[in-house]
């Protein structure tokens, strides 16, 4: 199924934009800038799904909150980019699946340590 919108014989999908496109090898997908906005917005969601449990004692789920924000957040950090004058491509469909999958599982890392210890008292 793919994401055709009104009668798929009429309207282009999304996947038949793409299928011509050849991917990338290993490295057009996992690129330098990816691998640094990973690292920080894992960080800083680590930290703030730390902070909210160790404030409400409760242990969130914030899979898709996260995932909205970073979406905004590289939408966001493109446009800033543009405007200061750098010529920047926007973020491949392979760079945000390395960047919400690498940030998510930061953050279930940073609460599972934790889990273990809350089950123990």
């Amino acid at each position: 199924m793919d994401a055709t919108i009104g009668d798929p014989t009429v309207a282009s999908s999304v996947e038949r934009v793409f299928e011509s496109q050849l991917l990338p090898g290993t490295w057009g997908q996992v690129t330098f800038r990816s691998m640094v906005i990973s690292v920080v917005l894992g960080t800083v969601f680590g930290f703030v799904g730390l902070r909210i449990m160790m404030k409400a004692g409760i242990i969130q789920a914030l899979n898709l909150p996260i995932n909205v924000l970073s979406f905004f957040f590289l939408k966001w950090f493109i446009n800033l980019l543009r405007a200061c004058g750098f010529t920047t491509l926007p973020f491949s469909r392979q760079e945000n699946v390395l960047i919400l999958t690498t940030v998510t599982t930061c953050l279930n890392v940073a609460i599972s340590d934790h889990k273990l210890q809350i089950s123990e008292l």
